[in-house]
């Protein structure tokens, strides 16, 4: 029994062996790998992308500027309209009963002012008649103190007076003149001119006694005289109040006259508002532009209040895309920037835009923050590539299926490889062509082509490309041939069967390429590096699992 125990031991011991060894090893290497690559010219880009889902750029909502009851909706949602068509209409008997009765009430205002315009012409002309009447009555009054001077006795009591008043003013004059020279004869002058005003007080005196009728001088025939021109003068004079009383009263009706004016034109003018405005609400709601109707909130019967959006139209050419820009992108964008659109349903196709809005707020979404960019659609036609022309590196590959050119490789093959008859491009890497026999080379020019306006509907997935920075005809080469170190940064040359390590300037850089602004020269070759890692593993058979018995091995 033991002799037993003791060989299954040992045969247990020399399974064990036999799955160690025949269990198999595996290991990974990696294998640096280089080629030779030209030193070509083209367009190297830095750019931001976006992507996001069309929306329509151009649409408005359409609603009644005034109350009423909706008499017909002219169209259906969907359906295409032009400029200018009837879309929904009001009932506009309400509507033609408040146009008439503010027709009214205008043409009522307009007559109150005619009617206060010519009050104040009337208000004028009293005026104007009450200053005549105020001229006469000065005429008269003049008159008839020109009858009372006529008077014979009144006419001598005045040439009395006259002569009295002119004596006094020679013996003023002289005693001027005297006193001038002659000081001491002061007081004989004095004398003298109290004597004459002494003179003249009693003439005054005496007119005025011969004027009342009180002098005794005076014949009763003259007192009569007297006593109607006095009677004819106050009524002149209380003519003259009456007149001036009367044209003041004129003047102050030509004053509210003129301000009842001014109220009446309020009233016009308050009238032809109110009218103007009700025409102005029209019962209509056109098309403001060639569209198609997205949306209809209203039916024929509905009572609709002022303001309330009946039906929505949208421009169906005009497309936006609001994408987001992050922080560290957004200040290189600004509104009016060219940029280009890509839809995915639409391969190939690209459309023109440009920069119109961009969100003065940020949006923070799992802590990163970023900007929303409204990027419209300038033109329907596409942009694809169209022509080739010399002094540009090519953009694209040809067409799978199509054999390549003499002398062109496709990017990446060593230079002078040419590919075996027969062999097309299909699913090769982009194509370098080689120098042509002046030097240059083939490029692919991004034009509009000519074909007709491409549909877009609204919801589509588009990609927005804003190119921040731009070098055409540039020096290019990958990064990956590119060793930046210490602040400097080098490439390998190839020169025949030897390379050199050469300090090259670089300029605007992309995730492929660099530019090169000095230190290479178009048609060098420079040395790309590449890695490979390729596994291996061997084995010998085995009994599968994880050992004899399954996993776990064997159990005694």
């Amino acid at each position: 029994m033991k002799i037993i125990k003791s060989l299954v031991a040992v045969l247990i011991i020399c399974l064990m062996v036999v799955l160690v060894v025949g269990c198999g090893t595996a290991s990974t290497t990696s294998t640096a790998t280089t080629k030779n690559v030209k030193v070509t010219r083209g367009t190297i880009s830095n750019t931001v992308t976006g992507t996001a889902q069309l929306s329509l750029a151009k649409t408005q909502n359409l609603s009644f500027d005034m109350d009423g009851t909706v008499a017909n909706v002219e169209v259906e949602a969907s359906q295409t309209v032009t400029k200018g068509q009837e879309l929904v209409t009001l009932d506009t008997s309400a509507w033609e009963d408040q146009i008439t009765t503010l027709q009214q009430a205008l043409t009522s205002a307009q007559r109150n002012l005619s009617a206060k315009q010519s009050a104040l012409t009337t208000a004028q002309r009293t005026v104007t008649t009450k200053q005549l009447a105020e001229q006469q009555a000065e005429l008269n009054l003049q008159t008839a103190q020109q009858n009372l001077a006529n008077i014979a006795d009144v006419n001598t009591a005045q040439d009395a007076v006259d002569a009295a008043q002119l004596q006094l003013d020679i013996a003023t004059a002289n005693m001027k003149v005297d006193l001038a020279t002659n000081p001491g004869s002061a007081s004989n002058w004095a004398q003298s001119v109290s004597s004459y005003q002494t003179a003249l007080a009693q003439a005054k005196a005496n007119l005025k006694s011969v004027i009342a009728g009180t002098s005794s001088t005076v014949s009763s025939a003259t007192d009569l005289q007297l006593a109607s021109a006095q009677l004819t003068i106050t009524q002149d004079q209380q003519a003259i109040t009456d007149a001036k009383n009367a044209i003041a009263d004129a003047q102050t009706a030509v004053i509210n006259a003129q301000l009842d004016i001014d109220d009446a034109t309020t009233s016009v003018t308050k009238a032809q508002k109110n009218l103007d405005e009700v025409k102005a609400e029209s019962p209509i709601i056109t098309a403001p532009f060639d569209g198609f109707i997205t949306k209809i909130n209203v039916s024929g019967g509905d009572d609709i209040l002022k303001g309330k959006v009946a039906l929505t139209i949208a421009d169906p050419n005009q497309f936006e895309i609001n994408f987001a820009v992050s922080e560290t992108d957004i200040y290189s964008i600004k509104v009016g920037q060219s940029a280009s659109v890509s839809v995915d349903a639409l391969s190939g196709e690209t459309f023109a835009a440009k920069i119109t809005a961009i969100a003065p707020t940020a949006t923070i979404s799992s802590g990163v923050v970023s900007y929303q960019v409204t990027a419209e659609i300038t033109s329907l036609i596409p942009i694809t590539t169209t022509s080739t022309k010399p002094g540009n590196s090519t953009a694209g590959s040809p067409a799978s299926g199509t054999a390549l050119p003499s002398g062109v490789i496709p990017s990446g093959l060593p230079s002078g490889t040419a590919l075996p008859s027969g062999i097309t491009s299909s699913g090769l890497p982009s194509v370098t062509p080689s120098a042509t026999a002046n030097g240059t080379t083939g490029s692919a020019v991004t034009t509009a082509t000519t074909a007709a306006a491409a549909t877009l509907k609204e919801g589509l997935t588009a990609t927005v490309t804003v190119t921040l920075q731009q070098v055409t005809n540039a020096l290019i080469v990958a990064n990956r041939a590119i060793t930046t170190s210490g602040g400097k940064s080098t490439v390998q040359v190839v020169n025949g069967t030897t390379t050199e390590t050469r300090v090259v300037t670089t300029g605007l850089s992309d995730s492929t390429n660099t530019e090169i602004t000095s230190g290479l020269s178009e048609g060098e070759i420079v040395l790309l590096k590449s890695s490979s890692t390729s596994s291996s593993s061997s084995s010998s058979s085995s009994l599968g699992g994880g050992g004899i018995g399954g996993p776990g091995g064997l159990i005694p």
